[in-house]
């Protein structure tokens, strides 16, 4: 069971949101490049699934503040519903593998310096599916990464 937020890091979003673009678009792998929650007939984006999230929060007795935050979203790989779908899951999985570090034919990547006192502390991913194809005979192949962070801040 996944933990439930205790608030939002609403400042951490829009930080986040870009901090994932800057990483996705380094992928060595991509042909194209992926944009927030904009796609086309066909192609690659990504959207956030509930914005930047607090798991966890300490507050000292100066203070001082340390939260432990996700920011889930999913990479999004639509396509027509009759094509390869090997190639789909091929390139969600390798981007996952990828973003996780995990052993793959790329370097690995280097996460994006946050601002403030945030830092990625690492992603996570689960398997790429397909949803079930649409009336216009596209279908959406859906890649789910959390990126763990650390903020830290004096109130």
């Amino acid at each position: 069971m996944a933990d439930e937020p205790k608030k939002y890091d609403a400042t951490g979003t829009d930080i986040l949101k870009e901090a994932a673009s800057a990483l996705l678009n380094s992928y060595p792998g991509l042909t194209e490049s992926i944009p927030f929650e904009d796609l086309a007939e066909y192609g690659l984006t990504f959207s956030a699934d509930n914005g930047a999230l607090v798991l966890t929060e300490r507050r000292d007795i100066t203070d001082y503040v340390r939260q432990e935050c996700q920011f889930p979203f999913f990479v999004v790989m639509r396509m027509s519903a009759n094509a390869a779908k090997d190639k789909a899951y091929s390139f969600l999985d390798g981007l996952g593998k990828w973003l996780c570090m995990e052993p793959t034919d790329y370097d690995k990547p280097e996460y994006p310096a946050l601002s403030g006192n945030r830092k990625i502390t690492r992603i996570t991913r689960q398997n790429p599916y397909g949803t079930a194809p649409n009336q216009d005979g596209t279908q959406d192949w859906l890649l789910p990464v959390t990126i763990n962070y650390r903020n830290e801040f004096q109130l």
